[in-house]
């Protein structure tokens, strides 16, 4: 029976929450040789990918990246780690900032297949549509 992505990643987040940190290096260097015992290093992206996933579900982290057109002040981006925690009920807000000067005003959040587009472009689309539609 052969082995999927993600139950190489529910085995690699078992080995994380159960072993010491001496262990860990031990079973860590074991499940990299089964990796390449099985085929699979070159699917090592996608299994670290959904361990990520998986550890932040399971700790209440939340993975976003906020893109505005120039960088945001520590007020802002605080206001927006509060927002975020609010909103998907993270203990902790784990934030890419990125700078996108084709960004006109505004931010977009971005997370797993959710996007927040609070851009100025995304309103004036938003404007445009409704003025088609009347």
């Amino acid at each position: 029976m052969k082995i999927t992505t993600a139950q190489y990643a529910q085995y690699l987040l078992n080995v994380s929450e159960t072993r010491t940190e001496s262990e860990l290096g031990v079973a860590l260097d074991m499940f990299f040789r089964s990796l390449q015992r099985d085929g699979m290093l070159s699917k090592s992206k996608d299994i670290c990918s959904k361990f990520s996933d998986m550890w932040n579900a399971m700790h209440g982290v939340v993975s976003v990246r906020i893109v505005s057109a120039k960088k945001l002040s520590d007020d802002v981006l605080q206001m927006l780690n509060t927002y975020i925690s609010a909103r998907y009920g993270a203990k902790e807000v784990d934030a890419l900032f990125c700078v996108d000067e084709s960004v006109v005003g505004g931010v977009r959040i971005e997370l797993r297949d959710e996007i927040v587009d609070g851009t100025l472009q995304q309103r004036f689309c938003d404007i445009e549509r409704f003025l088609k539609q009347a």
